[in-house]
Formats: structure tokens, sequence, C-alpha cells
């Protein structure tokens, strides 16, 4: 694989400029399946097959510079995406596998003038996703998913008052919209969904600057207005999924929010400051899990059409502190609320028809009635000499479901007290970096603790703790080659961050592994 970036000017100050940019990537691939996902899938005639990737992408600009404040831009990019999802069933040669095509065309113009700024932005998306499955004993599934999305956006701002305050003004709107289908090769399974969200965003905020510019605020008033419609599901009655689609008709919706936003830092020496912060969050539910009934990552799962929105205020305080002057520390802590938490949820409903996801539960995005997170992060830089430098960071996070509505379903669990899927309690990376005229280096050690990939909590489960050490070493040649080589995972660790539990007949891991060690050279020519 490389990557190319080519860019240039007419001009110093003014004029047309360009940039291209391209990347390629194309790989055989890894086989990803533990030992006993392997006998699970070979017993019943599938072929287990290394983790196939073709990626390439071009994103060519263009701009005029009118002078050193105002500029327009047109940019295009193109993202083509092919991968394989490492099993074979018995019609198709690449197997299960997956591909994307991406096309994003954006329009946009800063300007300013005196102390004026200003800046407007549109743009045009189209995602073109198709997915394979390969079955054995049944049909396979062709997945066709095109999903467009359009957008502007607009910011003002200007000195107000006096010349330490700056006021801005913006607008951000935007439409996503969604039309996929899902067709057995049988004619027999169908399934498709449609669903239309519009996004009506307008906020203020206020930049301070006082004390003799020691105190620096930020006071922000956000509006969001969303419109969901034109939702639709249908599925005939040979689909797995065709009982859950009856039952989930589909209306207009709509939800509006308002949300604060204060922050404050103080800067009592040019070496040591500190700073406060409140904000909320606000986040419509996923077109997919409005009106998508379906395979997704998690599994089957079921659309939710009554989904509402969720809100996440969150506190936060910290400082950043020049300790000597090779040695910088920054550490933080904060604490977030959740209402209506967006989360998926096992519904306890094992697959109609068992066959090939018939250890897996159908899954459903609900909203968690709330929702505690916190924890705290510690930044430290070392430069021991001007080419030696330490470095480590540590986060800690602690998440628990303090009140939860358990859905009306057979086998659902009270989430109560329980932790949210995927959030390691611990995870610390250390690195040192040695730079000289021969060969620079650098070490990076991770270490991430063990985390639950479910919503119950079940040791099953549990994605367990694991190290890395990764290595790097690169060399500048002349005024244009920089050669490297990175070795990733250099003790060859075993690891995964998604396991699917245990086969309830057999007890056998349906875990899948990341890749093991990994080398990657890399020649870079500069023009």
């Amino acid at each position: 694989g490389g990557r190319v970036f080519v860019s240039g000017r007419t001009g110093e100050k003014n004029g047309f400029y360009y940039r291209i940019s391209g990347l390629y990537r194309d790989t055989d691939g890894f086989e990803s399946a533990s030992d006993n996902y392997r006998a699970r899938q070979e017993g019943r005639g599938y072929e287990i097959i290394p983790l196939k990737l073709e990626e390439w992408a071009i994103s060519p600009k263009i701009g005029f510079d009118f002078n050193e404040l105002n500029s327009v831009e047109l940019e295009y990019k193109h993202y083509y995406d092919d991968r394989g999802e490492g099993v074979k069933g018995d019609d198709r040669n690449d197997g299960e596998h997956r591909h994307f095509k991406n096309n994003t065309v954006r329009l946009g113009y800063k300007g300013g003038n005196g102390d004026k700024r200003w800046k407007v932005d549109v743009f045009y998306q189209l995602e073109e996703y198709y997915k394979l499955y390969d079955r054995i004993g049944r049909a396979d599934t062709d997945v066709d998913s095109d999903r467009e999305d359009y957008g502007l956006l607009l910011h003002f701002s200007t000195p107000f008052l006096a010349g330490w305050n700056t006021l801005g003004i913006g607008a951000d709107l935007k439409q996503g919209k969604v039309d996929a289908q899902d067709i057995d090769d049988d004619g027999i399974g169908f399934l498709r969904n449609e669903g239309i969200m519009r996004f009506y965003s307008l906020y203020l905020q206020d930049e301070m600057k006082l004390a003799d510019e020691r105190l620096r605020l930020s006071l922000g008033i956000r509006y969001d207005y969303v419109d969901f419609k034109d939702g639709k599901m249908d599925a005939n009655t040979g689909n797995l999924f065709y009982n859950y689609i009856q039952n989930n008709p589909i209306k207009d919706k709509n939800w509006d929010e308002v949300s604060p936003r204060i922050s404050a830092r103080y800067f009592f020496t040019d070496a040591f400051s500190a700073y406060a912060s409140y904000g909320r969050g606000f986040r419509a539910p996923e077109l997919d899990d409005m009106c998508r009934t379906g395979w997704q990552y998690v599994g089957p799962k079921i659309a939710n059409p009554n989904l509402k929105p969720e809100t996440i205020d969150t506190f936060e305080i910290g400082f950043d502190w020049k300790v000597l002057n090779n040695l910088k520390m920054a550490t933080s802590a904060f604490y977030s609320k959740g209402k209506d938490f967006l989360y998926y949820v096992d519904t306890g409903i094992p697959v109609a028809g068992g066959g090939y996801w018939a250890t897996r539960n159908y899954q459903i995005k609900q909203n968690v009635g709330e929702v505690e997170i916190y924890g705290v992060e510690l930044d430290l830089r070392y430069n021991l000499t001007k080419n030696v430098s330490f470095y480590a960071n540590y986060t800690y996070t602690d998440t628990e479901i303090t009140d939860y509505n358990k859905p009306d379903f057979p086998g659902a669990v009270d989430l109560e007290g329980l932790e949210l899927r995927n959030s390691p309690k611990n995870i610390v990376n250390v690195g040192a970096e040695y730079l000289n005229r021969w060969v620079n280096a650098n070490v990076n050690v991770l270490w991430k603790d063990e985390q639950y990939t479910d919503d119950a909590n079940t040791e099953n489960e549990t994605a367990d703790d694991y190290f890395l050490v990764d290595l790097k070493f690169w060399r500048d040649m002349g005024e244009h080659f920089t050669a490297s080589l990175a070795v990733e995972n250099v003790f060859d660790e075993e690891h995964t961050e998604t396991p699917h539990g245990k086969d309830p007949g057999s007890g056998l891991s349906m875990e899948s592994y990341n890749p093991g060690r990994l080398f990657i050279g890399m020649l870079r020519y500069r023009f």
C-alpha cells in the first residue's frame, strides 16, 4: 500500500492553491478466529478464511485566497473499502464480505474584515453499502443500503462591547436519509427500511478575556430541533424479523433541547493554570436504530421507533502545570450524568429458526433511564535531554446504570447497578522517544483493563485485559526521503475486544482475535 500528498500554490498570500491526497492498501489478511470458534464453524461446514482488505481513497481540493482573511475552496473525497468477514459458506468465492463506496463534495468560504470573521460550508455525501451473508443450508442474503447526507454550516464572530469580549453565532442544518434492503437469493426473505432525519441547530457563544487576560471565560447556549419522518419497515412472511416489524409501526416524531455550556480557565502563573467546565450534550436516535430491523455489528437487532434523544450533563475540573522547564503535567477529573441514555440491550429472545445465529439473541436499542460516568486522567511528559523524552498517560473510568426501566421482553435482564459495556476501568499508556543522527526510535507500551462486552456483564462476554508493545524506527535520508519501520504488538499478544461468548451447547469460545505481530515499512518522499 501507499499514501501520496501533493500540494502547491501560485502565490505566497493570495492566488490559487491545490492539494491532492491518496491512499491505497491491499492485503490477503489474517485469520482472526480462535481455535474453538474455528472448530465450531468448520463443524457446521463453514470454512475459516483470512480477513482480506482492499481500500483506496482520493481527495482533490482546490481553492483561491483573495487575501489573508478571505478564501473559497472546493473539495471532493472518494473512499472505497472492501473487506472480508473471515468465514466462507458454500456459494461465494470471497465468502462473507462487505464494502463501502463513499462520495463527498464540500464547498466552503471563510472571510473576515477587521476583527469580524465568518464561515460558510455546504456538503453532500452519498454512501453505498453492500454486505453478503454467505450461508450453508439456506439462501445467501445481500444487503444494499444507500445513505444521503447534506447540510449547511454558518458561523459569524465579532468583538462585542469591548475588545476583550468576542461574540459568536451560528447555525448547523443537515438532513440524513436511508434506503436499505436485505434480499435472500431464493426470494423468500425480504427486508426493507427507509427514513429521513433532519437536524436544525442554532448556537450563541461568548468568549471573554478578563483580569489582564489571566481569566478566560466562555459561555454558550445551543438549541437543537430534530425531525424524524417517512420511516418505513417492510418484510415478507418468510423473514426471521417479520413478527417484530409488524408489531412496530413507525410514526413521525420531533424533539428539541436547549443545551447550556460554561467554562473558565485561570492562569495563576505562566506555568500553572486551572479550569472548570459544565456542558450538556444532546444526541438524537440514529436512523438505523429507529427503522432498521436486521443484522448489524451487534448481531440480529430489532428497530425501536419509540426511542427518545439522550442528554448528558458533564462537569470537569483540571489543571496544566509546567513543573520544570522539561517536565509537564496535566490532570483532569470529570463526572457525567446521562438521561434516556441510548444503549443496546439483549432481549433474551433467541433468533427464530436457529441456524447460523442460533447462539445469539435479538438486540434492541433502548433508552436507559439514568447512567453515571466519572473518572480521572493524568498526562506526564519529561524531556531528559533535547533528544530523549518520556511520556505517560493514565485514565480511570467508572460507569454505572443507576436507573433502568426493564423492557417488556420475556428474557430481558434488569441492568440497574451494572456497568456500561466496552468501558475498561483502567488504561495505561507509557513510552519513550530517542532522536539521533543515525536512527530515531520510539517505544510505546499500552495496558488496557478487562471490560464487559454485553449489557448483562456476564463473565463469558468479558474481554480480558492485555499488554501491547509497539516499536518504531525512522530516519531522514536527505531533504526529501524518510524511511521508517514500525513493529506493532512486538510480543505477538493474543487479544480481543469483541468476544462473542460461548456456545451454550459445546461451551466453546466464539472469540475472534485482533492481528498479532505486524511489521509496517514505509518510504516517504516530500516534494
